[in-house]
């Protein structure tokens, strides 16, 4: 498989001789506002998009944990093909359709995209009264013969039911949505340091990568802090052997 980390959740999956496009936001650097309620005003996105939008168009399939503005903008709803297949959870079915891609493929619980067996998770988006503020959202467990088994996070903060999805799907690799994004009124809605942390412990010896960072001004802990924070010899004493924080437009390739 290879990884491209294209920016913030939006990344470029080739896998089982697919081509997959997750969480697509193509917007220029401050085309739209910042985020109301969060701890800084700068516009967004905070920075440019350094992959090519060509190399994003060129693509089987749309892997969609949710429909929030920077998971999926209005900037790729008018690039990308209409009728490219569109994966995303059932509650985001009817956004899409009103939005023109004509190729859902929602998912309840799983199905087979070609050779790829795609198992939709929940995943918690805050807690309490933000976490229904904020609305569905979900990760997925992608598996298939000859690659490893992936596992994407999504939009959530660390719970009991990530602890359950690494045990029952024994996942290779974590694709971990990151950087501590809160509203003033607000705990985080996603994983932050701490999150991530116990996340490793579950099972140290998988291969981590961290995402969701320095992109969008409601996230808070940025990709120095992580790497600070996660020395060599902090990963050495939990035997984490694998772990990465991609720079925008890296690839990964395992």
């Amino acid at each position: 498989m290879k990884f491209l980390h294209v920016r913030h959740a939006t990344s470029l999956l080739t896998y089982a001789g697919s081509k997959l496009l997750i969480d697509p936001v193509f917007s220029a650097k401050e085309e739209f506002p910042a985020i109301a309620l969060t701890p800084n005003q700068r516009k967004n996105p905070m920075i440019d998009l350094k992959t090519p939008i060509k190399e994003l168009l060129d693509v089987d399939m749309i892997l969609s944990t949710h429909s929030h503005q920077d998971h999926f903008d209005a900037k790729a709803k008018e690039l990308l093909d209409k009728r490219v297949d569109l994966i995303c959870q059932p509650s985001d079915e009817e956004t899409y359709k009103a939005d023109g891609f004509i190729n859902l493929m929602p998912v309840e619980e799983n199905l087979k995209y070609k050779n790829i067996i795609i198992t939709r998770v929940d995943a918690q988006h805050g807690s309490g009264q933000t976490k229904e503020q904020m609305g569905p959202s979900s990760g997925y467990i992608l598996s298939a013969d000859d690659e490893p088994t992936i596992y994407f996070t999504g939009d959530t903060i660390f719970n009991e039911s990530i602890k359950k999805n690494i045990e029952n799907y024994n996942p290779e690799i974590l694709i971990m949505n990151a950087g501590s994004p809160k509203f003033l009124n607000s705990t985080q809605i996603v994983m932050n340091i701490m999150d991530i942390e116990k996340t490793l412990a579950i099972n140290p010896k998988l291969k981590f990568i961290i995402v969701h960072l320095d992109t969008f001004n409601h996230c808070i802990e940025t990709r120095v802090d992580i790497n600070e924070y996660f020395s060599p010899q902090r990963l050495d004493k939990m035997g984490v052997k694998h772990f990465y924080v991609p720079e925008d437009n890296e690839l990964l390739e395992f």
